[in-house]
């Protein structure tokens, strides 16, 4: 997928073209997963590709990022092991080596049947920048805890009863981290690497 933008300044004319050309951008539910896959030609200046994710369609999260080969014609494939029951939308965000991107068209994986084995779920994992934490069942009085290796609380967030809680994490360290989810009646935990 070629994409070129245009800008004017004072009479100069700005083109970015992107250099990759997506064949394919496509996505199935294999054993209660989503497996995305996309195919590339032409790849030159490519630098890597950024999934995202949304229940709505139009709120997108950062899932994780894939590095680019960089040259000529590639396969990629990437899973999503936490799904919601409904709907779940992905799109590539391409990106090239002088920081231009362009976005792929919108796959939809709907998962009928209950998910509801998975209560708790942080993604991206790993995460550079911000981890996005989503529960069942949470209450007005919940809150999630971040504790480092050392077993020090180095943060704590309240939910506010909502499903679903973005946590800025640039600022830590790389490393492994445990999340709690602190509930009234329970308290579940989850492990996740932060990297730059």
């Amino acid at each position: 997928m070629n994409s070129a933008s245009t800008s004017t300044d004072d009479n100069v004319t700005i083109i970015s073209v992107l250099s990759v050309n997506l064949l394919s951008f496509t996505g199935q539910l294999v054993n209660n997963q989503s497996q995305l896959q996309w195919k590339t030609a032409n790849e030159m200046n490519t630098d890597y590709f950024e999934v995202d994710k949304s229940y709505d369609g139009i709120h997108f999260d950062s899932l994780t990022n894939v590095k680019a080969v960089g040259t000529s014609n590639n396969s990629y494939t990437t899973v999503d092991a936490y799904l919601q029951t409904g709907a779940n939308y992905y799109r590539l965000k391409m990106f090239n080596n002088d920081g231009s991107y362009t976005y792929s068209d919108i796959v939809l994986i709907r998962v009928t049947g209950n998910v509801d084995n998975v209560p708790f779920i942080v993604y991206p994992n790993p995460v550079s920048k911000q981890l996005v934490a989503a529960y069942d069942n949470a209450t007005i009085n919940s809150i999630l805890t971040i504790i480092n290796s050392a077993g020090q609380k180095i943060l704590s967030v309240p939910t506010n009863g909502q499903s679903k809680t973005t946590i800025e994490v640039s600022n830590l360290a790389n490393g492994t981290y445990i999340i709690q989810y602190i509930g009234d009646s329970e308290i579940l935990m989850k492990k996740f690497i932060k990297i730059d």
